[in-house]
């Protein structure tokens, strides 16, 4: 069994929900964004699945006690808006990415991408290091 922590908001609410349907992962504690506007999905899905969430961002003291106390094995980070103390420990850092554009910009759906005649979107995954 995979033991995760989650960091996110609503914006890739869909990566909290699919781990949190995994037969073979059990996520720990999910940390929302600060902004319970922002997180509303983020937390409701924390509530159905009776997993434990707070608004405040991660601390020193929340890594510490996930790795140490509750045998956490990631840190898994979905569009999260603070930095994660993550020290020595081990994170996945999941984002949007896209293709080469003229200006920055963020694609919410593949409709929203088609719309203004980009080809893809995707999602770019990093190991989450001090």
């Amino acid at each position: 069994m995979l033991r995760i922590a989650h960091c996110g908001y609503d914006y890739y609410s869909n990566c909290l929900a699919a781990l949190l349907a995994q037969d073979d992962v059990q996520v720990l504690k999910v940390f929302a964004c600060g902004n319970k506007r922002l997180s509303h999905t983020v937390i409701m899905l924390a509530k159905q699945y009776h997993v434990p969430w707070q608004l405040e961002r991660i601390s020193d003291e929340d890594v510490t006690r996930l790795f140490a106390e509750q045998r956490c094995d990631y840190i898994i980070s979905a569009a999260y808006a603070f930095k994660i103390p993550i020290g020595r420990h081990r994170g996945l850092n999941i984002h949007p990415t896209l293709p080469r554009v003229e200006r920055v910009a963020v694609y919410h759906n593949d409709e929203k991408a088609d719309s203004e005649g980009r080809e893809t979107t995707g999602v770019e995954s990093r190991s989450v290091c001090t």
